[in-house]
């Protein structure tokens, strides 16, 4: 008697890379997609303000295949500075992002951000009397990486999420 033998084989499909803002200054944004095709969930963001505002930004995240990466340092971090680091936990994941932005020195710029994750909220950063955005990430989805325009300071900031 012969037995027929079916194997059902379940690929895994990567998960869908989507983005949403930015928020901030007008003008041709620089994207960072190509650094973020495989990112997976953020270990840390370091922010430096300067005079009040967000002169940089920096995140470092893991990949699907488990290694460490980092994307930046956007803007610049001479002068008066404030340096914050934030390392999220194991199981922390970003679920929102807002902040303000303000114009200074005949440029629109990143006033502010705040960080709120399913474990705590880091911030704000920055003074807060800009014009607010908020965006709070659909049910089941998580901020993996970011976009942006910057100069000497941060001027405009998305999200890629999964």
């Amino acid at each position: 008697m012969q037995m027929n033998h079916i194997c059902l084989c379940m690929i895994q499909s990567l998960p869908m890379l989507t983005r949403a803002g930015p928020w901030g200054g007008a003008g041709d944004y620089t994207t960072y997609k190509d650094e973020l095709e495989e990112s997976w969930r953020i270990q840390s963001m370091t922010i430096v303000q300067d005079q009040g505002i967000i002169a940089m930004f920096e995140c470092t995240y893991v990949d699907l295949s488990g290694k460490r990466r980092t994307t930046g340092a956007w803007g610049a971090s001479h002068g008066h500075r404030v340096l914050n680091k934030i390392e999220l936990g194991p199981q922390e994941v970003l679920q929102a992002l807002s902040g303000t932005y303000v114009d200074h020195n005949e440029e629109t710029v990143i006033e502010s951000l705040k960080f709120v994750t399913n474990e705590d909220e880091y911030g704000p950063y920055g003074r807060t009397t800009g014009i607010p955005f908020n965006y709070d990430v659909p049910e089941d989805r998580s901020i993996v990486g970011f976009f942006g325009r910057h100069g000497g300071k941060l001027i405009a900031i998305g999200v890629y999420m999964v």
